[in-house]
């Protein structure tokens, strides 16, 4: 599965104190922004993972359009690459095909409009953001920011659902200057196409940018996918391979050096719409063994410096900002910022029986291992729309702190610190088995409490901080062997193995 989240907000669109043929698709047009942008935020963050939505960009800027004159739309109309006249029509079309109901993979686009109490807006600027921006408006009472962060924060919440909870402060808001609030959000959940299986996913080596290496949950599969090699203008040649995901309308392309002695920052440079769409040209279908990372990243991007550096520039400003067309009161955006969230780990569908049974290796598979930095995208290939991209340089660790409680009738509690290794197997009758294995120094304190004909109450509760978290919650009845092995090393260097057997109804919970 692989989740995408993002909101942009134009936070906020503030009172003014002074007066004054197509070669691509629009969906590239719009990406070609987003691009530009992100390659300019990893120029300033070389040694970090940026997550980022081109398409999101594009969207928060077009929503604006309407509004704008002057000047501040031509900075717009150029920076979206977009002709003076008509782009809307074309807005409505993107729209339509991303989020179509017929596509298998979950893409939902949201738009909304906060204005100020009071604050009026032009009925033109207001019919076109509800035509082709499907834009929904609020009214909000800014002289009190708590209370309008809490609002727009609820419906950036039920937009992403539930998965980015917050999004602007309280002091973002000036309870006298602030008009509008414009915020885009997109939601994607793409399947894969051919499924990594969880237990192929083993802890394998990553080389940071840095030059750090680190020990990552990595996925694996044998399968077939597109694969080619493609080339920067001085020569250098970096692999491409396309992950489709269920729909077949939506791809994961991921960008990797062929040398490990080419960084990463020698390849982004020359990544943009018309380079994506040339990648298309070079695959060929290929049975291999990919390993890839599993992982979750968040991130937030203030947009004003990037987009000022390409010409966006008076959108910013209070005497330039141009507006007259959304507001009869002039006004200017104080604050663009972006927000997003990816998850990428083993979900999907089931690999068709054609997909790995056409083609036969006349030798063993080529492996292909996703073990250094590298360049990701998400793209709607019908209209050459890029939803997300990353890049992908660094990994975090972290600590992991797990605490037993464990009661008997003897009253007698032990709290020791100790290295041990853990491992629970449950067997249940659905054939099911879940094996855990931790190997990690923590505090522990374990508690059983014993009643008499062998029944009892497992609680059991795990507290840790890793790359990924999941919850199991299992409630049977059933006869289960349940064998918990604990090697304790203390002052008196005993061992202790405690062994139960148990017929009874049992709710087993684990917090992973």
């Amino acid at each position: 599965m692989f989740v995408v989240l993002h909101v942009c907000v134009l936070v906020a669109v503030c009172s003014l104190s002074v007066s004054t043929s197509q070669s691509s698709s629009y969906g590239e047009r719009g990406s070609d922004l987003g691009l530009q942008v992100f390659l300019r935020v990893v120029q300033d963050k070389p040694q970090e993972n940026v997550v980022m939505s081109p398409h999101g960009v594009a969207s928060i800027l077009g929503m604006l359009l309407p509004g704008a004159h002057g000047d501040t739309r031509r900075q717009l109309l150029t920076g979206l690459k977009y002709k003076k006249t008509g782009p809307y029509k074309m807005l409505r079309k993107l729209h339509k095909a991303l989020t179509t109901k017929s596509n298998a993979d979950i893409v939902t686009i949201a738009n909304a409009l906060f204005p100020n109490e009071g604050f009026i807006m032009k009925e033109d600027f207001l019919t076109a953001s509800r035509e082709n921006f499907m834009c929904k408006s609020q009214t909000i009472d800014y002289s009190d920011p708590e209370k309008a962060a809490e609002i727009i924060n609820e419906w950036v919440k039920n937009s992403t659902k539930g998965q980015i909870p917050s999004l602007v402060k309280a002091d973002m808001f000036d309870p006298a200057m602030t008009r509008l609030v414009a915020v885009n959000s997109i939601y994607f959940k793409g399947l894969w196409k051919s499924r990594f299986q969880a237990q192929n996913t083993k802890p394998r080596s990553f080389t940071a940018g840095d030059g750090k290496t680190y020990k990552v949950p990595m996925m694996s599969q044998l399968s077939v996918f597109n694969m080619g090699q493609a080339s920067t203008p001085e020569g250098l040649k970096y692999t491409v391979i396309e992950l489709p995901y269920r729909g077949s309308s939506m791809s994961m392309f991921i960008a990797l050096p062929s040398e490990e002695a080419t960084p990463l920052s020698a390849v982004l440079p020359h990544v943009s719409t018309a380079t994506v769409q040339s990648w298309t040209k070079l695959l060929v279908q290929k049975r291999m063994r990919l390993l890839m990372p599993k992982f979750t990243a968040e991130e937030e991007v203030d947009l004003e410096g990037p987009l000022t550096a390409m010409g966006i520039k008076d959108i910013f400003s209070q005497t330039k900002a141009d507006f007259s067309h959304l507001s009869s009161e002039s006004v200017y955006v104080s604050k663009a910022l972006q927000k997003a969230k990816i998850e990428v780990n083993e979900d999907g569908t089931k690999a068709s029986a054609a997909t790995t049974a056409i083609l036969h290796a006349r030798s063993s598979p080529p492996w292909v291992t996703v073990d250094r930095p590298f360049l990701f995208l998400i793209r709607h290939n019908p209209t050459g729309t890029i939803l997300d991209q990353r890049r992908f340089d660094q990994w975090s660790t972290h600590t992991h702190t797990h605490t037993h409680t464990h009661r008997q009738t003897d009253r007698h509690t032990d709290t020791h610190t100790h290295t041990h290794t853990h491992t629970h197997t449950h067997t249940h009758r659905d054939t099911q088995t879940h094996t855990h294995t931790h190997r990690d120094r923590q505090t522990h304190t374990h508690t059983h409490t014993h009643t008499e004909r062998d029944r009892q109450t497992h609680t059991h509760t795990h507290t840790q901080r890793e790359t990924d978290r999941h919850t199991h919650t299992h409630t049977h009845r059933e006869r289960q062997t349940d064998t918990h092995t604990h090697t304790h090393t203390e002052r008196d260097r005993q061992t202790h193995t405690h062994t139960h057997t148990q017929t009874d109804r049992q709710t087993d919970r684990r917090i992973y």
